[in-house]
């Protein structure tokens, strides 16, 4: 009663097509379930593993409001410097008059 591989392989070969294919499915089945069945343990540990990884952010660290060191947005926009419409400008060199104007402003404020 021993089991013998090489007997049971010549058994097969004797059978017809039909037969031999149903073995060939079946054994191509067991296999792809031993595979699958690695490929979920592998990735059962790999979720683990991303899990204990990605930290969750401590939102205690940030302020909930503006602190003094940085302007709010009304101050911001209380001392924005309105756009001057009433003299048009020359397209070719506004960006150098509008340079020189900011120039202007900072030396008058630093006076």
């Amino acid at each position: 009663m021993r089991f013998n591989l090489w007997e049971k392989i010549e058994e097969i070969r004797q059978k017809p097509e039909e037969a031999r294919m149903r073995y060939v499915f079946f054994s191509l089945f067991v296999s792809m379930l031993f595979v699958f069945g690695i490929w979920m343990l592998s990735l059962e540990e790999s979720v683990q593993n991303v899990k204990n990884a990605i930290s969750k952010p401590s939102y205690d660290k940030l302020p909930s409001l503006p602190t003094e060191e940085k302007e709010s947005l009304n101050t911001l926009l209380q001392k924005a410097i309105p756009i001057n419409t009433d003299s048009p400008t020359d397209q070719s060199n506004y960006f150098q008059q509008a340079v020189e104007k900011e120039k202007q402003n900072a030396e008058t404020k630093q006076q």
